[in-house]
């Protein structure tokens, strides 16, 4: 018996033993032939069966925003993107089993110039899975607006989550600051989504995603409204099929020198920075170029 595959670039078959090896997502036909035996007693005959291979991760520019509505999806290490139709975890697995990490939620997709450009939410609270003041003892403003307005409506459009946070973590000088103040408990939420990373040293494929501490941020009140308003299942608890956030969480941007806007599944909300626990979740911000479907982390 001899066999044979019609697309050796989906699928590879050893002619001899008939072990397939899978390449890349398609479909081919597999062929087995027995030849005509000397004697005649039998004629040549083949047997096929067609093997369709089915991409672990999806090509991340393929993905839209109208994907959330009946999706999760995860961006993995490698720069795929794996879909679920049933849960986060099933999701996560699906990247697990392609020999990558996951890394985070992906909830909002904008195209520009070409380009599509994500943010993913981190997986996991982390550290600051216990809700947390925005400010520590901090009665100042940092920001100019959109990063500082009482507005609602100008607080959307505050798309500096990244900027904004670096000037946080940076900021050692408060105004009112008692004297007996531990400086590493100032705008703590800043801090933490700073130094949020993901380890991918257990990935067996190519890591194209810098998930490293540096790269996530505290994301704004513009960039929490368009990933909630985009992604219908971030707020939804995981055992209902969503992502599973749940309550309040700060953004980096400010209402007052008192207080900053954090967002639930209901929207925008201000509270006092100094006395208001809230939760915290990194985020991530990435590019995909269509040319080589390149993840590029800002």
């Amino acid at each position: 018996v001899t066999y044979g595959s019609s697309a050796a670039s989906v699928a590879t078959v050893n002619s001899s033993t008939g072990e397939v090896t899978m390449v890349a997502a398609g479909t081919a036909t597999i062929t087995a032939t027995v030849a005509n035996s000397s004697n005649c007693e039998y004629s040549t005959s083949t047997a096929t069966y067609e093997l369709t291979v089915e991409a672990a991760g999806e090509d991340p520019g393929s993905v839209s925003n109208s994907d959330f509505s009946t999706k999760i999806l995860v961006l993995g290490a490698d720069g795929m993107i794996y879909v679920s139709t049933s849960s986060l975890s099933d999701a996560k697995g699906k990247a697990t089993s392609a020999g990558t990490v996951p890394v985070g939620i992906v909830s909002y997709l904008g195209d520009d110039a070409g380009c599509t450009h994500g943010l993913a939410v981190a997986l996991d609270e982390g550290a600051a899975s216990a809700t947390t003041m925005w400010g520590g003892y901090d009665n100042g403003t940092h920001f100019s607006s959109p990063q500082l307005t009482t507005d609602a409506a100008t607080a959307k459009t505050d798309m500096q989550g990244k900027s904004n946070t670096s000037a946080l973590v940076e900021c050692t000088t408060h105004t009112g600051e008692s004297t007996s103040s531990t400086n590493t408990y100032h705008h703590y939420p800043a801090i933490y989504c700073n130094g949020y990373s993901v380890d991918t040293s257990d990935a067996t494929t190519t890591v194209t995603v810098e998930a490293s501490a540096g790269k996530w941020f505290l994301a704004s009140a513009g960039q929490w409204e368009k990933m909630r308003t985009s992604n219908g299942k971030l707020f939804t608890a995981e055992a209902s099929g969503g992502c599973g956030l749940s309550g309040n969480y700060w953004s980096s941007t400010e209402y007052n020198a008192n207080n900053a806007w954090n967002v639930n599944s209901n929207g925008l909300n201000n509270n006092n920075k100094n006395n208001t626990n809230n939760k915290v979740r990194a985020v991530l911000a990435y590019r995909i170029c269509t040319l080589g479907a390149t993840v590029c982390i800002f």
